[in-house]
């Protein structure tokens, strides 16, 4: 799942998981159809088609506990995932004085709706310009 492209785009998929790389909260909005395009309002934006076949959306972070991950009702079959990010670069570089303060996380939303089985998309994406910013800072 987490294959070098997948690390970059911060998005792995297989056929029944969707893995998203993030070291924040996200929010996840359940929706009926495809949402408006508001990729520039964002960093990095990727979509990607998850089967649901039990109908049930199952949202854990790499630590959580199974039993205790929030339950979305989806309708069974095929959904797209769309994941957008901002503030990437504010979360890559904090000021050090305000590190936990709003404007220095990174935001997720992740947005979900029926849709029939696509290939992963990467619509926007500023990952590569960070990767190389942050490499030479070290």
């Amino acid at each position: 799942m987490w294959t070098e492209q997948a690390v970059l785009d911060r998005h792995g998929v297989a056929a029944h998981a969707l893995a998203i790389g993030t070291a924040v909260n996200a929010t996840v909005d359940l929706l009926t159809g495809q949402p408006d395009d508001d990729t520039a309002d964002f960093d990095h934006v990727v979509e990607a088609s998850l089967s649901v076949a039990s109908g049930r959306l199952i949202v854990l972070g790499c630590s959580d506990h199974v039993p205790d991950a929030a339950r979305f009702n989806m309708p069974a079959g095929w959904i797209r995932v769309r994941t957008s990010r901002r503030s990437l670069e504010a979360a890559a570089f904090p000021d050090l004085d305000c590190e936990d303060e709003p404007e220095d996380m990174e935001e997720v939303r992740i947005q979900a709706w029926p849709a029939p089985h696509s290939q992963p998309h990467v619509m926007r994406s500023t990952m590569a310009t960070l990767i190389m910013a942050s490499e030479r800072c070290e």
